[in-house]
């Protein structure tokens, strides 16, 4: 994949634009090969592969490829694509909401009130993303600084700062919310005469749709196991202490 161009890889999926646009890639770069980005943008060539199979439809999502990195570099992106959705996607998507609603509510009266669904998902994404970014990254931040030469107290520190399977109790499929309201709006838009802006929302409801899905697989299933496997190790090395504090007492 590292010699095709992204140009190539547009043309085959619109779902990469999400991809280059997140990473900032200028669009000079886009008839270049990947390891020529990658070396333009002093970027992980095999990271940046790595994403784009998560992004082929073709392929299945590459866990296994997403283990030989690390936790930081899985939450620095998983950070950037956050500032991505709430500096950029949301608010795009939200404009083209805005405009069908102001034009078309008198003539599409049903159009312009499903426009407001999406008003009610952003505000719930919203809140998803500022809770993990104010508590659950931090805290994994924090785990991933520990190591063997950690104190049992600064392990239990860390530890007891946050539950992790308490998040995964509680923890929402936001993407999967998304999939409704789209199909709920999908159910009165089959009409010919429905106004092209329209057909535009629902196109961005789509695409960004799959985006987080994707997002969510490198979340759920990558880093949160990555997550869980770090936490499990700093309590045997923990408990590991305390065993050697009662065995010499």
């Amino acid at each position: 994949m590292k010699n095709r161009c992204l140009d190539e890889l547009i043309e085959q999926n619109k779902i990469y634009l999400y991809l280059t646009e997140k990473m900032d890639i200028p669009k000079s770069l886009y008839s270049s090969s990947i390891s020529t980005v990658c070396e333009n943008m002093n970027w992980n060539c095999s990271w940046i592969e790595s994403l784009l199979k998560a992004y082929d439809d073709s392929c299945e999502f590459p866990h296994e490829e997403f283990q030989k990195f690390s936790v930081n570099e899985i939450l620095n992106y998983l950070k950037l694509t956050h500032e991505f959705y709430l500096d950029k996607k949301l608010p795009e998507i939200e404009q083209t909401a805005l405009q069908v609603f102001i034009k078309y509510n008198d003539s599409h009266q049903t159009l312009g009130l499903l426009c407001l669904f999406f008003a009610d998902y952003k505000r719930k994404l919203e809140d998803h993303i500022n809770y993990e970014e104010k508590e659950l990254f931090p805290y994994i931040l924090k785990l991933s600084k520990l190591n063997k030469n950690s104190t049992e107290e600064e392990i239990l520190n860390v530890l007891s700062s946050f539950s992790i399977r308490q998040f995964i109790s509680n923890h929402t499929k936001i993407e999967d919310e998304l999939q409704e309201v789209r199909k709920i709006i999908l159910k009165y838009s089959g009409n010919k005469s429905t106004p092209l802006p329209y057909r535009i929302f629902l196109s961005q409801l789509h695409h960004f749709e799959i985006e987080l899905a994707k997002h969510a697989m490198l979340e759920d299933e990558v880093l949160i196991p990555m997550v869980i496997a770090k936490e499990s190790q700093l309590l045997t090395q923990a408990a590991r202490m305390t065993l050697s504090k009662h065995n010499f007492s």
